[in-house]
């Protein structure tokens, strides 16, 4: 994936997102005024969006997880104490 590919894909990210939580805050404020008519539209509308913003990446676009060596055996709460 070159940068302009990634580039995109991070805008497609924030647009939905920003979709998503501009719907929530109009679904807000109409509850707030005690209009639930439509609270089940503006739910699926933004749950839409929110997957949209979620959905698969390319694998190569994704970041790859630490590799860890910490055991509980290995923890010791004396180990972060400092006199």
């Amino acid at each position: 994936m070159n940068k302009e590919e990634m580039n995109m894909v991070g805008f497609e990210i924030v647009a939905y997102s920003g979709d998503a939580r501009s719907t929530l805050l109009q679904l807000l404020k109409e509850a707030r005024q005690g209009n639930f008519a439509n609270v089940d539209a503006l739910l699926a509308d933004a749950d839409e969006n929110i997957n949209l913003a979620h959905r698969p990446r390319p694998r190569s676009w994704r970041r790859k997880p630490p590799v860890t060596t910490w055991t509980w055996a290995s923890f010791s709460c004396t180990d972060r104490i400092t006199s």
